[in-house]
C-alpha cells in the first residue's frame, strides 16, 4: 500500500512579504513632511499673558516664507487674502527671532492697511 504524502502550504514566505510591506509603508508615511509647515524659533520673553487658542487666524513669518492659514504666500499675494478677512478676527502672528525688522514692518503695514488691528504676537517663555 502506498502512503500518501500530505500537501501543506508553507506560509513563511507570505509572512516575510507582509513584514516587508509593513516596513515599507511605515517608513513611507513617517518621511512625508508637510510642505507648508514652517519651523520658527520664537523669541523669549519674561512676562506672558495666558493665551487660549481658539478660532484665531494664524500667520507665520520666517526669513524666507509667509504661511497664512496653512498656505504659503509672498507679501504681495498675501494682501489679496487680507482683503477677505473679517476685521473683528484676531490674528496670531508667529515671527522667527531672526527675521529682519524691515520684513516685519512690511507685514504689519499690510495688516494696518486693511484695518486688521487685532493682532497677537506670540512668544515663548
Amino acid at each position: 500500500m502506498k502512503r500518501r504524502e500530505s500537501i501543506g502550504f508553507d506560509i513563511t514566505p507570505l509572512i516575510d512579504i507582509i513584514f516587508i510591506l509593513f516596513t515599507f509603508f511605515l517608513v513611507a508615511t513617517t518621511i512625508k513632511k508637510d510642505k507648508n509647515r514652517l519651523d520658527i524659533d520664537l523669541p523669549k520673553t519674561n512676562s506672558l499673558q495666558k493665551y487660549e487658542k481658539s478660532k484665531n487666524i494664524i500667520l507665520k513669518l520666517n526669513t524666507s516664507k509667509i504661511i497664512f492659514n496653512k498656505k504659503e504666500y509672498s507679501l504681495t499675494t498675501l494682501e489679496d487674502e487680507l482683503t477677505k478677512i473679517d476685521k473683528n478676527r484676531i490674528i496670531d502672528i508667529y515671527i522667527d527671532k531672526k527675521v529682519n525688522y524691515e520684513r516685519i514692518s512690511k507685514l504689519l503695514d499690510s495688516l494696518v492697511k486693511y484695518n486688521l488691528n487685532k493682532i497677537s504676537l506670540i512668544t515663548k517663555k
